[in-house]
């Protein structure tokens, strides 16, 4: 069984790195398989219901702050309230919320933080590179970031390590 769902999830990382690498847009049901997806590999891990849904409940809260900071900014830095489609795609917004399903909170924010960080760097190298990368002005981060949980579920599982292990799980 986990080496179906890794495959699946693999499987389902790469159309959404393809699309929003080419079309800077991804088909909208994907997001709730890669949520599934990961509920299953972080349930496999747990072996908790109550667990999960904190785990999942604190990184939803973690990304609610981070997009009302980031909406706040906006607000005063524009004068507009919208800043989805603006700032941040919807996509991206949802390839997050589903990736929270992967982690534990600490390994949540040290996914996030990483693979902003690294979206970042990658854009800046290849943005010059309009026919392999696409359109250049925008960066298609939902896509990078997908690229960024394919490696760290090959590294997870090749390693042994848990994604949902750290200071903060909260098993009973």
């Amino acid at each position: 069984m986990p080496t179906i769902l890794l495959l699946l999830t693999i499987a389902i990382l790469l159309i959404i790195a393809r699309q929003d690498l080419s079309t800077r847009s991804v088909t909208w049901f994907l997001f709730p398989l890669l949520a599934v997806s990961g509920m299953g590999f972080a349930w496999l891990e747990l072996h908790s219901v109550q667990t999960l849904l904190i785990n999942i409940g604190i990184n939803t809260l973690f990304l609610l702050l981070q997009f009302g900071l980031l909406k706040l900014w906006f607000l005063i830095r524009t004068g507009r309230r919208a800043f989805l489609d603006h700032a941040i795609g919807k996509g991206d917004l949802f390839f997050m919320l589903a990736a929270g399903c992967f982690f534990s909170p600490v390994n949540f924010v040290l996914f996030y933080l990483s693979s902003l960080v690294l979206s970042v760097l990658i854009h800046l190298i290849f943005r010059n590179l309009p026919r392999l990368y696409g359109n250049a002005g925008n960066i298609p981060l939902a896509g990078l970031q997908a690229a960024c949980l394919i490696l760290v579920l090959a590294i997870c599982t090749v390693r042994s390590i848990p994604a949902t292990g750290d200071l903060m799980n909260f098993s009973s």
